[in-house]
């Protein structure tokens, strides 16, 4: 009986071991978007004008509307470095 439970993937196993953990991020692989939590949101604050940022559509980043700034996201991370920032006018191609 033991032998008849599907084996699961090393990356599956540590998928729904870190959704039990409520202090970590969704952990998702490289291909599927980042996902970043309402309540980290609302607790990020602009570096420089210590104003509310927002959840860029689409963009992989989070902007200030009110500095006109784009942090990037990078592997669920958000890089609230004003150094790494895009102005909001450059950040599309």
């Amino acid at each position: 009986m033991r032998h008849e439970k599907k084996q699961r993937t090393g990356y599956k196993v540590f998928q729904e071991l870190a959704a039990r953990l409520s202090w970590l991020p969704p952990v998702s692989a490289p291909w599927e978007q980042s996902m970043i939590k309402k309540e980290l949101l609302e607790i990020l604050a602009c570096p420089q004008c210590k104003g509310p940022v927002e959840l860029a559509d689409g963009e992989g980043a989070i902007v200030c509307r009110a500095c006109r700034l784009l942090y990037p996201i990078r592997e669920d991370i958000p890089i609230m470095l004003i150094d790494e920032a895009k102005p909001l006018a450059d950040a599309k191609p």
